[in-house]
């Protein structure tokens, strides 16, 4: 068996988990039967493991793609609302960005909860990578303007540069995704 063939099934059987243990074993057996098409065969093994996952978990795989656009919605009906009420109020300008930073808190917290702090935190980066990825889009299709802005000096994520501002949402993804799954630990102890 090749080293690629080898790298496919180790990835295969941890996107299939413990559950499907026995399944992944028959398959590289095939795999190392398999000869010319080997390859093909562990490409194979791991779609099918993917597959498998995604059809176990899909609530949660689509709990990763929704959050992340309810997410995005309330920070567009919440936007000018807090702008408003933080200069009529005479609020911080930090306010602005810390209730747009926590948004994702308790989604995260949520999306964590029937999860083991590993699966919590892939699902949170996951999350979090889809909420950055619509904000980007909507940006290119409303201003015309591509990823590489992002880039440029004086671009900013939430008042800070691109990278930090996202570090800290992706922070805010993390620590809601570990809050959750350590609250719902009793279900895998």
């Amino acid at each position: 068996m090749t080293g690629l063939n080898r790298f496919l099934l180790r990835i295969a059987t941890r996107i299939a988990g413990r559950e499907r243990a026995e399944w992944l074993n028959a398959m590289a057996a095939e795999t190392e039967a398999a000869d010319e098409e080997s390859t093909q065969w562990a490409a194979g093994c791991l779609w099918a493991a993917i597959k498998d996952r995604i059809s176990r978990d899909w609530r949660f795989a689509a709990a990763i793609v929704l959050f992340p656009i309810l997410i995005f919605v309330l920070q567009f009906v919440l936007f000018f609302p807090v702008v408003w009420l933080s200069l009529d109020a005479g609020l911080p300008r930090w306010t602005f960005v810390a209730v747009f930073l926590l948004l994702p808190l308790p989604f995260s917290f949520a999306l964590a909860r029937s999860r083991p702090l590993r699966g919590a935190l892939l699902g949170a980066v996951l999350s979090s990578l889809v909420l950055d990825l619509i904000g980007v889009v909507t940006f290119w299709i409303e201003f015309g303007q591509g990823p590489p802005i992002w880039f440029e000096k004086g671009t900013q994520v939430y008042n800070m540069t691109p990278v930090l501002g996202w570090s800290c949402s992706l922070a805010v993804w993390l620590a809601g995704a570990w809050l959750g799954s350590r609250s719902g630990r009793a279900k895998y102890a």
